[in-house]
């Protein structure tokens, strides 16, 4: 009955018996000893949520624990691309929903909500309906991104494109590209200071934050030369350049 019970708690729990992956000889499974040294059973078992994990499990017989059970032991791995993965997966930042009340209650009325003479059963039927009732019934809500420039910069910049610059208004255009680069840099900053202050408050990971904030430039790491050979150094990139340019623009005539 124990074992039953077990077994519905694992499985209702999405829960793995860790023991039963191993073929051990009888004498070194056994985890407890009746009274009567005569008897003897496998009542210890280890519950995983992950089978992944799992690497052996098996019974520590030299340790002598001065009890009727025997030390049982796990061995475990991790993999510490997969695990930082599905930790990353795990904190994902879940999309906003919402639910429509009227189709949630229409969806509820839809369901027969009467109990039945099993729990487990009546358990997994009632939450499989509600689950039914909830996804009817949501509604997602779209998070409306926020650029790294202000209303007043899309403004400017959308005054700069229809200006057409010419000698009358070539101060004026000076001036506005101007005004434009210097408020371009406070927008960026302000944005910056922003998300790290959030980041700060929702005790979040600031260095995240900051790599992703990085404005990266791309370097070139490495050139092929005439011959087609790979140079990776500096010195001889600038000589790739200088070569391919001198070849393209001198004078065939």
């Amino acid at each position: 009955e124990r074992g039953e019970r077990l077994v519905a708690m694992a499985e209702m729990k999405e829960l793995y018996v860790a023991n039963t992956r191993y073929k051990k000889k009888i004498s070194r499974r056994w985890t407890w000893i009746a009274p009567n040294t005569k008897s003897k059973n496998e009542i210890d078992y280890i519950l995983v949520n992950k089978r992944r994990i799992v690497q052996d499990i098996s019974v520590v017989q030299p340790f002598n624990t001065g009890i009727d059970h025997r030390l049982l032991r796990a061995k475990l791995i991790f993999d510490e691309a997969v695990e930082k993965k599905a930790l990353q997966m795990a904190n994902r930042k879940q999309q906003l929903k919402t639910f429509d009340e009227a189709k949630l209650k229409k969806a509820i009325s839809g369901f027969d909500w009467s109990q039945m003479e099993k729990c487990d059963k009546d358990y997994s039927i009632f939450a499989d309906k509600l689950r039914c009732c909830i996804k009817a019934a949501e509604i997602k809500k779209l998070k409306k991104a926020k650029g790294r420039i202000s209303n007043e910069m899309k403004s400017l910049l959308e005054k700069r494109r229809n200006m057409k610059r010419s000698s009358d208004n070539n101060l004026e255009y000076s001036i506005l590209c101007k005004l434009i680069r210097r408020k371009l840099k406070d927008d960026f900053k302000n944005s910056w200071k922003e998300k790290l202050l959030k980041t700060a408050e929702s005790r979040n990971s600031l260095r995240t934050c900051k790599q992703e904030l990085t404005q990266y430039r791309l370097s070139v790491t490495a050139l092929k030369n005439k011959d087609g050979e790979t140079v990776i150094d500096r010195a001889g990139m600038e000589k790739v350049c200088k070569d391919f340019c001198t070849e393209l623009f001198k004078s065939r005539i």
